[in-house]
């Protein structure tokens, strides 16, 4: 039997759902359960040792130079034959292979060149004669044979003889030089030559054979030798003829097909090679690079460390990896598809997925035959095969709910509720956290459970759970449960319930607060004011508010429509007086009384003190009525709610006419006020000024007399140091006459002493009265200095004197000028604060007569006009010291001149 209050098919519990026998039900089976046979742990594809063969991987040698050979070129044991029959030693073998030939001159033309020279006496003879400068061969034609002659002087002693140009011995710039059918070959370093055999004979090779020829000078005969070519060895590749010669240097690579076998060769580093067109083909150098490069048709693949490589076999159609750690040598016959990729936790190279399954990881893709999904184990890294593996997955399971392919991975949540329907029977199973601890993790595979949902249980919303619907009502609401058109309110709390249970909208039981801004009305003598209001209210019967036929929002609307007109109902039943009292409204009703008075102003106070009284209780009676007429409203319409407080914040005038209008009174009223505080202050500046005349007199006359005594000191100061400097100058100089006259006697009595001793003995005391004569002149001297040394130190007393005498003099008219400025300070520190207040104005008048005629205040010129446009937006904000700018500008206009 359901307890009362509840209804049949409710789950009870309090706000976590225990004690609620009916969720015996739902509880799930013991232990976890089984895993599914899909799931079961089957060979694991683990990445293995990959096996490559060995001639797969390339090796880089080094061809050494066969030190037995004639040369130290490569023709990879095809014996090109060399040929340097015709190499000559010197110039005189050199002249002898060219002066070679088969046949000699006519015997009779030597006859007749004798005969012709006798004849001519000796011209034809002449003519016949040549000498050949040293660096040259003498070049002649003989019987249509071209032969020389070495540097020297050498006569034709033939008619058939006749001298050509002579050629150098040696010229760089012609390595092959034709006389006649005759070739002289000049082969230095770093040359190659060679040449086809004509006819066979002495040398090597036989007829149509290419031969080489080595360095030196050779001279062949153009009957057994053509097509003579010479180049220099200045590239990696060089054509000569019929043959390649290839240079591979360390990090490089050479190649050809062999036209013999058709197979591909690889050269390496090594001294040059011989390649003749007849044996190779397609011949090709490459340098080695890390990321791999292709010579012919293999290509070199360098697998770096972190890294993996691989390529499809055409024989089979297998795919080999190749591993990192070694360069590998493809031929395109054999392999294709070949590629490299960086090594990561997952890649995909050719048919094979790499994927490393790290801890807290889970991973598994399905097998093509059978269908079957294979979990891998963390810890491993695996490596499947496209043929038998697909739709590799890895997921972190770094949350509680973690899908991976068909399985879901579950990790129960503190405060979340987590279920599913089982596909056998179709039952909603909730899993929880078995006693033990132990069964918080569950792997559920989608052909056994379906549906899995997962809500938070505290929720504040409404959540559907399996059948059931769960819901968390927070304190300070109560929630509203209907089932069959029947209503429960519910306190705060965690529900769930079966789904024919019906949640709405949970009903708050705060206070609510309803705020209007600058809300206008007619008063009921047709002025318009603007109110600030707030009124505050909160359910009392959920139940009435859950039955009423709206929503919360619709509620609140017709709450705040019946609020504003209640009370603008009750205050359009007042005039703005008797909402807004103001002192002008006091001062129109005294009409001709004097007010200002003190008596009168103190009665205007008690008056205006008295109206305001009045009108708070007259808004504070509005509020209460509006009160009142709420709860009413709600009993009749069944809101269910309260109202806590009607506050109204602020009441105000919207008209700006009558705004303008009182502060018209007020400006009029601080007018008469100034005005009688500048009678009252002119009154006092009387006062001042005469007093202020009086204290400057008495300053005066004390300065005047303070000066004169000052005056008289100095003169007397001046007078006796002038009296002391006589009197020192007058002692000074009878000194120094009475101290010249001693000195004058002394030194007559020494003379007239020394005129009686030189007469007594001139030839004995002569050197004695010279020696006494220069002592005297040098005591002179002296006194002399000393006298005038006291002269000067006297003087400089006397100036000393006259300097203290003078600053004295200074101090006291300091001290005069101190005592005037202090009294005058004095009489100035006695102003009263009319007379002050006073000249600040007028020092502000006379600001705003030079602020009123500024330039910039009147621009005449778009240059100044921003400067006017500033003032006039800034100037409700200015102040000079205790005044705005709006009086100051009523002050300058006043202060203006009338015109």
């Amino acid at each position: 039997m359901a307890e009362e209050g509840e209804l049949p098919g409710m789950l009870r519990g309090g706000a976590d759902g225990e004690d609620d026998p009916s969720i015996e039900a739902m509880a799930p089976p013991q232990g976890l359960p089984p895993l599914p046979a899909a799931v079961a742990r089957l060979s694991l594809p683990i990445e293995e040792t990959v096996a490559v063969k060995s001639d797969l991987v390339a090796s880089f040698d080094h061809v050494e130079v066969d030190m037995e050979a004639d040369d130290f070129f490569n023709d990879l044991g095809r014996h090109f034959p060399r040929d340097n029959s015709n190499l000559v030693k010197d110039n005189d073998e050199l002249l002898e292979r060219v002066n070679d030939y088969p046949y000699g001159s006519d015997k009779w033309a030597r006859c007749r060149a004798l005969t012709y020279a006798t004849v001519t006496f000796g011209v034809y003879y002449m003519q016949k004669i040549r000498t050949i400068p040293a660096g040259n061969f003498g070049h002649y034609i003989s019987t249509e044979r071209h032969m020389l002659k070495p540097p020297g002087r050498h006569v034709l002693m033939s008619d058939e003889e006749e001298w050509l140009d002579d050629i150098p011995i040696d010229d760089p710039t012609l390595m092959k030089r034709e006389i006649g059918i005759k070739t002289l070959l000049v082969v230095p370093e770093n040359h190659v030559a060679g040449a086809f055999r004509v006819g066979g004979g002495d040398g090597a090779g036989g007829d149509g054979d290419f031969v080489l020829i080595g360095q030196g000078r050779h001279v062949l005969s153009n009957s057994s030798y053509r097509e003579i070519v010479v180049e220099k060895l200045e590239s990696d590749m060089v054509r000569l003829g019929p043959v390649t010669v290839l240079y591979i240097k360390e990090g490089n690579l050479g190649g050809a097909y062999e036209r013999t076998s058709g197979t591909y060769r690889i050269f390496h580093p090594g001294p040059p090679y011989l390649l003749h067109e007849k044996d190779y083909e397609n011949i090709e150098l490459q340098e080695r690079k890390l990321e791999g490069f292709k010579i012919g048709p293999i290509t070199f693949t360098t697998v770096k460390d972190g890294e993996m490589g691989g390529a499809y076999e055409k024989a089979s159609g297998k795919y080999q990896l190749l591993p990192p750690g070694n360069t590998y040598q493809l031929h395109e016959k054999d392999f294709d598809g070949i590629e490299v990729k960086p090594r990561s936790d997952y890649f995909k190279l050719g048919p094979y997925t790499f994927l490393t399954v790290a801890e807290g990881s889970v991973a598994g893709a399905y097998r093509k035959r059978g269908g079957e999904f294979l979990l891998l184990p963390p810890g491993q890294t695996y490596q499947l095969n496209e043929n038998e593996f697909t739709d590799a997955v890895r997921v972190k399971r770094d949350r509680h709910v973690v899908r991976c392919g068909p399985i879901t991975f579950l990790t129960l949540q503190e405060g979340m509720l987590m279920g599913a329907y089982r596909t056998r029977d179709g039952k909603f199973e909730e899993f929880y956290e078995s006693a033990d601890g132990e069964g918080a993790h569950f792997e559920l595979h989608e052909r056994e459970y379906h549906g899995l949902t997962v809500v938070n249980k505290y929720s504040k919303e409404v959540q559907d759970f399996g059948p059931n619907r769960i819901v968390t009502i927070p304190e300070g609401s109560c929630g509203v449960f209907e089932r069959e058109g029947r209503i429960e309110i519910k306190d705060p709390g965690f529900y769930r319930v079966s789904a024919e249970y019906s949640i709405r909208e949970n009903i708050p039981l705060v206070t609510n607060s309803e705020r209007w801004e600058d809300q206008e009305f007619l008063t009921k003598d047709s002025l318009s004011m603007r109110i600030h209001l707030v009124i505050l209210w909160s359910v009392q019967d959920a139940y009435l508010t859950a039955k009423w036929p709206g929503t919360l929002d619709e509620l609140r609307d017709e709450f705040r429509s019946k609020a504003l007109s209640g009370l603008i109902m009750q205050l359009r039943r007042h005039n703005r007086a008797d909402l807004l009292p103001t002192r002008q409204d006091l001062m129109m009703q005294a009409g001709s009384e004097d007010v200002t008075s003190e008596d009168a102003q103190e009665d205007l106070k008690a008056k205006l003190k008295a109206a305001q009284d009045a009108s708070r209780q007259v808004l504070d009676d509005a509020q209460n009525s509006c009160i009142q007429l709420l709860k009413a409203a709600s009993t009749s319409a069944g809101w269910g709610i309260v109202v806590n407080g009607v506050n109204i914040d602020s009441i105000e005038l919207a008209d700006e006419r009558i705004i303008a209008d009182m502060q018209a009174i007020a400006q009029a009223q601080l007018s008469m006020k100034r005005k009688e505080a500048e009678a009252r202050a002119a009154l006092a500046a009387a006062n001042v000024d005469r007093e202020a005349k009086m204290h400057s007199e008495k300053a005066k006359a004390e300065i005047q007399q303070a000066m004169t005594a000052s005056q008289s000191q100095v003169k007397v100061a001046e007078a006796r140091a002038e009296s002391e400097i006589s009197l020192m100058e007058a002692t000074n100089s009878a000194k120094a006459q009475a101290e010249a006259k001693k000195i004058e006697l002394d030194m007559q009595l020494q003379l007239e002493e020394s005129q009686a001793a030189l007469e007594e003995s001139k030839a004995t005391r002569s050197a004695r009265a010279e020696a006494e004569k220069q002592k005297i002149e040098l005591e002179t001297q002296r006194l002399a200095a000393e006298a005038q040394v006291s002269i000067e130190e006297t003087r400089l007393r006397g100036q000393r004197l006259a300097a203290e005498t003078e600053a004295s003099s200074i101090k006291a008219l300091a001290d005069a000028e101190y005592e005037k400025g202090r009294k005058e300070q004095e009489v100035a520190a006695m102003m009263p604060q009319q007379e002050l207040e006073l000249k600040r104005l007028a020092l502000a008048v006379e600001g705003m007569k030079h602020f009123a005629a500024a330039a910039w205040r009147h621009p005449d010129d778009a240059q100044r006009a921003h400067l006017h446009l500033f003032w006039e937006e800034m100037k409700p904000f200015m102040r000079m010291g205790p005044m705005t700018a709006a009086e100051m500008k009523t002050v300058a206009e006043s202060a203006a001149p009338k015109r």
